[in-house]
């Protein structure tokens, strides 16, 4: 486990624990992630989700996919984050 937490004003470490080893991120960083993003875009910040049908649909019924299309960036280089550097 390593975690570093920083001030997003100051940009000084809150908390800091085996921040100079190397690891694989598992899922559950979306969870921080996702949060931190918020706090900087606002908590009423919307995604956008295109939802797709490929296939017949009958009645109630598809027959056939149902699409989600998403994308992702795990370079954290997005243009939703103005200073990359305050989510790092």
């Amino acid at each position: 486990v390593t975690a570093l937490v920083r001030d997003l004003q100051t940009g000084e470490p809150i908390l800091a624990h085996r921040t100079s080893e190397a690891f694989r991120p598992a899922s559950l960083v979306k969870i921080p992630t996702t949060g931190a993003f918020l706090a900087l875009r606002g908590h009423d910040y919307r995604f956008h989700i295109p939802v797709m049908i490929r296939g017949q649909v009958d009645g109630e019924t598809l027959h056939g996919d149902l699409v989600l299309k998403a994308s992702a960036d795990p370079s954290l280089g997005s243009h939703y984050i103005p200073n990359q550097k305050r989510l790092i």
